[in-house]
């Protein structure tokens, strides 16, 4: 099997989340410029080779992450230009090691 090639984008913002349509074929859906921009945030990061890409507004609330900055993009379909972000691959491998490290044991109610 080959690896799974998948790409991340996370932005922060307000959207409308709901069921539209008549009852017998109603489907969820998100809208909104949040949820258009996270797409397009995705979509960068197989051009900039990065598993994970992070807008402006989401990056401003991850100051505990050491993030890269990857540069402004107008990202297709938009018309102002976004700065993205990148969490690089070694930070999430040391804060699952540490976790995984600090985690205890449980057996019959007693930690080990």
């Amino acid at each position: 099997l080959e690896p799974l090639a998948l790409g991340i984008g996370i932005e922060q913002g307000p959207a409308l989340i709901g069921s539209i349509g008549p009852a017998n074929r109603r489907t969820h859906t998100l809208l909104g410029d949040t949820v258009t921009v996270t797409l397009r945030i995705q979509e960068m990061t197989a051009n900039l080779a990065q598993p994970i890409l992070i807008g402006e507004c989401a990056a401003r609330q991850l100051s505990d992450f050491s993030l890269e900055s990857q540069g402004s993009y107008l990202l297709s379909g938009l018309r102002i230009p976004h700065c993205l972000f990148a969490l690089p691959a070694r930070d999430v491998v040391q804060r699952k090691l540490s976790e995984t490290v600090n985690l205890k044991v449980i057996k019959g109610g007693r930690s080990q």
